[in-house]
């Protein structure tokens, strides 16, 4: 796995310099626990470790991706769904956990990014996403749930944008 892990970063990342000097590469996207080889691969090729997360706080292996990378890490994906948007939130990464309230999503926002802020070497995050998913599922996975800042009629959650506002204009 190493050397494919390694090969793989000497030739995308090569390619992408020879066309692009300051194109900032994030690594992979590291949606689970990813295999230390190809953590240790990155190093000499990666700007930014790009980790995503779908636990209630940031991911417990920043720390050790950071340590070995010697590179800054993001949280390139996290979100927080709740009971009240009427959707199913079955289907997707936090199929079956979600948060009573819309409030309660908004507090969860909160918490996360300011903890995530306060770890020096997370330099940002991207909440996954912008719209909520069809109540009957998306294609071509299914996945069914109140991931958006906005409902699918575009109507934006309240309280999650307000307190996304005030959490992201606190941050230096």
């Amino acid at each position: 796995m190493t050397q494919t892990a390694s090969l793989y970063f000497n030739v995308s990342c090569t390619a992408i310099r020879a066309h692009d000097k300051n194109h900032m590469i994030l690594g992979v996207r590291n949606a689970h626990a990813v295999p230390a080889a190809v953590i240790e691969a990155m190093v000499g090729w990666v700007d930014v470790v790009d980790q995503h997360c779908y636990e209630d706080g940031p991911p417990s292996n920043l720390e050790q991706i950071h340590n070995i990378t010697g590179r800054p890490v993001m949280v390139g994906e996290f979100s927080f769904t709740a009971i009240d948007s009427n959707l199913p939130n079955t289907v997707g990464a936090r199929r079956g956990n979600p948060y009573m309230t819309q409030r309660q999503r908004a507090n969860q926002f909160q918490s996360f990014v300011s903890t995530l802020m306060e770890i020096p070497y997370a330099i940002g995050f991207h909440w996954w996403q912008y719209n909520d998913e069809p109540s009957l599922g998306r294609w071509p996975d299914g996945e069914d749930s109140n991931y958006g800042i906005v409902s699918l009629s575009d109507e934006p959650y309240t309280a999650l944008v307000n307190q996304m506002t005030e959490t992201n204009a606190a941050i230096p």
